[in-house]
């Protein structure tokens, strides 16, 4: 068992986790053994594979014949954790404290799910209590930092994580911390985005996040520009272009919101666009001293507001992300996997980043299909406009027919739209409705069938 547990050690350190689990299955179920390092191998492989349910397997095996083992409570909980399933990991976690009270690590564990749950006062009790146990180690003093980031401590937390750097300024977990809470401004993010992807070149988060202030300028001032554009033509030539005014309006709030990351482009952006509405209302004779100072003030003012929704905004879609990992992982809310999950998997087994991604573009491209159609309806017919209206209503909802129940309410309301809301005949809409979200739906399966 020596050599294979040395073995196993290398293979492990290698991150040649499938061939540890080969090996470690192999000697489990073939010879006298020491199981509980065996279990410990194929946990830890599972969960570094991020094959959770496999590991929740046989933590559930292990425990089945080491009941009394801290250490495979805390790795079931780990595991728990990172499925979202907070409330059996602290249940876990808390066993396996009641085996061993004084485990550092089980306590910084404890912290972290506490943290996922909000519950920062008892996470720093947590976390202070392993520091007292072990204060050499970095990533305890991290948690600490997080936990006092969200007691509205920034300075200390801020503190905490600088020390650390000053003494390994590759520490990972340290910069991810400093550039996710400390770190407003996109450039410097970007700077230390780069260290991140330097020490883990292969992080796909850190490389879509580089991506996304990469491509920031690019498209935000294309976008600002096109609502300057749009707000100018709605202003100068009200008669011709009323047409544009959801689109304007629509486009001036998007913009701003997500614009409002860097204020330097967002104010004078929104300036622009305050003094169009004030020269043009002013009969073009020009803007006086006074009404410069209140259209940059109330640029400013936007500006905050704007923060607010994009921070609001930021925390609604990451509650509702969490909300759906949680879910997808318990059946604790019918309602909720009824409309969300169930629908969903009902096509293929996928990811939890896939079903994510449909949730939060998905309605982007609904809002915007029924914002242009209403625009075709009661301001702009086109020949040429309605031909790119039906081919952007066939996408959406075929793209949108993964949830039957969501495709359906798009098309009652596009249905409706086309009615012009006439409601003497939502009967029929309903109907019409139910059929094509049936047919739509009957070409995404046919499609999936065909490519699978």
């Amino acid at each position: 068992m020596d050599n294979i547990e040395k073995k196993l050690d290398v293979l492990f350190e290698l991150g040649k986790y499938k061939e540890v689990l080969e090996l470690s299955y192999e000697t489990l179920y073939t010879s006298e053994s020491d199981k509980e390092l065996l279990y410990q191998y194929i946990i830890l492989s599972h969960m570094n594979l991020e094959e959770y349910q496999k590991a929740l397997t046989m933590c559930d095996e292990a425990l089945g014949e080491y009941p009394n083992i801290g250490t495979f409570f805390y790795l079931r909980s780990k595991t728990l954790y990172f499925i979202s399933s907070y409330k059996k990991a602290i249940s876990d976690i808390e066993e396996a404290l009641r085996v061993s009270p004084n485990e550092p690590h089980y306590l910084a564990h404890y912290a972290r799910v506490l943290l996922m749950q909000d519950n920062y006062i008892q996470a720093k009790e947590m976390i202070e209590r392993a520091l007292e146990l072990d204060s050499s180690v970095s990533e305890y003093h991290l948690t600490l930092a997080v936990v006092l980031y969200m007691l509205d401590g920034q300075k200390v937390a801020r503190e905490i994580v600088d020390d650390v750097l000053a003494k390994e300024p590759h520490n990972l977990q340290a910069l991810e911390i400093k550039q996710k809470y400390f770190t407003s401004k996109l450039k410097e993010k970007k700077s230390l985005l780069q260290n991140l992807l330097f020490l883990d070149p292969f992080d796909k988060e850190n490389q879509k996040e580089i991506k996304f202030i990469k491509h920031y300028y690019k498209f935000m001032l294309l976008l600002m520009g096109l609502v300057v554009l749009l707000s100018y033509l709605l202003q100068a030539y009200r008669k011709e272009f009323v047409f544009l005014e959801p689109v304007a309006y629509s486009g001036f709030i998007i913009a701003g919101v997500l614009g409002s990351k860097d204020w330097r482009i967002n104010i004078p952006f929104i300036a622009t666009i305050v003094s169009f509405d004030a020269y043009f209302n002013l009969g073009s004779r020009g803007i006086s001293f006074g009404e410069l100072f209140y259209i940059v003030f109330q640029a400013v003012l936007f500006q905050f507001v704007f923060m607010g929704a994009y921070v609001l905004f930021r925390a609604l879609k990451h509650k509702f992300e969490t909300k759906l990992e949680q879910q997808r992982n318990s059946a604790q809310n019918p309602i909720l996997f009824f409309l969300f999950i169930a629908p969903f998997e009902s096509y293929e087994e996928v990811d939890s980043k896939a079903m994510r991604a449909y949730y939060t573009r998905i309605p982007a491209l609904v809002l915007l299909s029924l914002v242009l159609m209403y625009i075709y309806n009661f301001y702009f017919q086109d020949f040429y406009f309605k031909i790119f209206l039906v081919v952007l209503f066939f996408i959406t909802a075929i793209l949108s027919v993964r949830n039957f129940l969501f495709a359906f309410l798009y098309i009652f309301m596009t249905v409706l739209l086309i009615n012009k809301f006439a409601c003497d005949g939502v009967v029929w809409c309903f109907v019409g409705a139910l059929m094509l979200t049936s047919f739509f739906q009957a070409i995404y399966k046919l499609t999936r069938k065909k490519s699978g």
